[in-house]
Formats: structure tokens, C-alpha cells, sequence
């Protein structure tokens, strides 16, 4: 055999842009990442995510309870789940023990539409499955060393998403470019998020009526623009609890909440802890 063919992989030149496009153009904000061991009554009851989660059984089967269809997700896989994801948790028929990694990030890229919906499949296949479990064993350590666990988680969650592109998952088709429109909207929700933003307000500035507003804001964010000002603002809730500094009305207050108790609401209904539980690292986050 020669040198050249033994150093040979397949390769689909046509699979570089959407590979070059995650690297590129998406961001990764690292949340939290666990390893669980449960036993086969495991359950979690019907929820809706506020970010995006990658739940990788290591022993035994997920079944996932989603609007329209049951998946399974089975051990030596990935299930992608995107904020927004309403769906239930729990053991598969006949699993008796689970072990399981759970991730928690926000993946954003203003101008593009979100990454995980671009995969057909919510669950993929982990190529090696070995070597990457210990790889997450090794994320769940070093996110206890914040600045290192985010450098490394975010490395390795794009290094796993691009091996599955250049695999050759099925994607959703490439569709336009964010509308012009959409993307003034959302920069002036990236900036001005403290503000008393409205979708009348931001209607009115894209030159459409309100109703319009919604529908092209759906169409390209998969989600209405009030619960998206909201998920942004909850996003920048949790990175200022992380980092502290603030106390938790001065977070509420700073990220756009007209009261504390209005922020705790949205915050426990998205977390399923309290502000101080999710700053102190009480809340249980799967």
C-alpha cells in the first residue's frame, strides 16, 4: 500500500461550506455539562428548552417524548435538541440503568438561522463512541475550571458537529439569507435588550405591520420574537449570575425585567431553580 493511500479519507468537497459556515459564523457559550446515573423509573416531565442541549446516553436508552413523534435514543448516540424543543425524558422500555452526559449551551450566529434544526435527524450516531465518551468525561471536569471548560467545550461540541457534516448527515436544504429586515430587528434586540422592547416597535422600524413581523421573525428564528427577546435576556441572566458581581435584582433589572419577581418567574420556569440556586450551583440542570 502505498503512503498516499493509506493517508486517504473520503472527502466530499461539497460538504467544506456548511463545515466552514458552523466554524465560522456560530458562536458557542458553554452552560453546563453532567454525568448521570439513574435507574430505569428515571422521568423528566414535558418541558420546554430555553437553550440547546446535547444528551448523550453512555449506558442504556432515552426515549424522547416530542409534539409530533417518539425518538429513541440509544446508547453510542446524540440526541440535538434546539432551544425552543418542547418534549418529556425517560428510560426506554426494558432499560433498567441509565448513564448519560448531559450538555447545556447557547449556539448563536445573528445573521443565521439556528444550527440544530439544520440537522434532519434529532439523534446522530457517535463515530467512536469510546473515545468520545472520555472526551465528555473530560468536558464534565474541567467545566468546574470555567475559562478552560468553555475553551474546551466549545472546541469540542463544533469538532463534533463538523465530523458529522463531513460524514454526510442529511441537512435541512440551504435556504436565503436572513431577511435584511430581520437582521435590524435583531441587532436592535442585541443592543437595546434592557429597553422596553415591543413587536409593535420593531414592526414599525422593519417597515411592516405587526402581524407581518411575526411571520417573517417565525420563519427565519423558528421562534416568535417575544419569546426570543426573552430567551436573549435570560441567556444574558445566567452569564451574569455566573460571573457574579451583581446582585440578582440588579441582574433582573439590567437585562430588561420590569420587576425581580417577574425575572424569577421566567427564570424558574426556564431553569427549574431560583437565580441564587442557578448562582450558587444548587439547581439541577439535565
Amino acid at each position: 500500500m502505498s503512503r498516499s493511500s493509506r493517508l486517504s479519507v473520503e472527502y466530499n468537497p461539497t460538504l467544506a461550506e456548511p463545515a466552514l459556515r458552523l466554524l465560522r459564523d456560530y458562536d458557542i457559550t458553554m452552560l453546563s455539562a453532567t454525568w448521570w446515573w439513574e435507574d430505569g423509573s428515571w422521568h423528566v416531565p414535558r418541558r420546554q428548552l430555553n437553550d440547546v442541549m446535547l444528551l448523550a446516553p453512555v449506558l442504556g436508552s432515552i426515549e424522547v417524548i416530542l409534539p409530533d413523534r417518539t425518538v429513541q435514543v440509544p446508547a453510542g448516540s446524540v440526541l440535538l435538541a434546539p432551544e425552543g424543543l418542547t418534549h418529556e425524558l425517560r428510560c426506554s422500555a426494558g432499560c433498567d440503568a441509565l448513564e448519560q452526559v448531559s450538555i447545556h449551551c447557547h449556539i448563536t450566529a445573528t445573521w443565521r438561522p439556528p444550527l440544530l434544526p439544520l440537522f434532519l435527524s434529532p439523534v446522530q450516531p457517535l463515530a467512536h463512541a469510546t473515545a468520545w465518551h472520555e472526551r465528555l468525561r473530560r468536558l464534565v471536569v474541567l467545566m468546574n475550571d470555567q475559562p478552560l471548560g468553555q475553551h474546551y467545550g466549545q472546541l469540542l461540541i463544533k469538532e463534533l458537529l463538523v465530523e458529522w457534516i463531513l460524514a454526510g448527515v442529511e441537512l435541512v436544504p440551504p435556504r436565503e439569507q436572513v431577511d435584511p429586515r430581520i437582521v435590524r430587528a435583531l441587532k436592535r434586540i442585541h443592543a437595546d435588550y434592557a429597553d422596553d422592547l415591543t413587536v409593535t416597535e420593531l414592526a414599525r422600524e422593519a417597515h411592516l405591520s405587526s402581524v407581518q413581523f411575526r411571520k417573517l421573525f417565525q420563519r427565519h428564528l423558528h421562534q416568535p420574537p417575544k419569546q426570543y427577546i426573552l430567551s436573549h435576556r435570560l441567556k444574558l441572566a445566567a452569564q451574569l449570575l455566573r460571573t457574579g458581581g451583581l446582585t440578582v435584582q440588579q441582574i433582573a433589572f439590567a437585562t430588561g425585567f420590569n420587576s425581580e419577581a417577574y425575572f424569577h418567574r421566567c427564570f424558574h420556569r426556564t431553569h427549574a431553580c431560583t437565580p441564587l440556586d442557578y448562582r450558587t450551583g444548587r439547581g439541577r440542570t439535565l
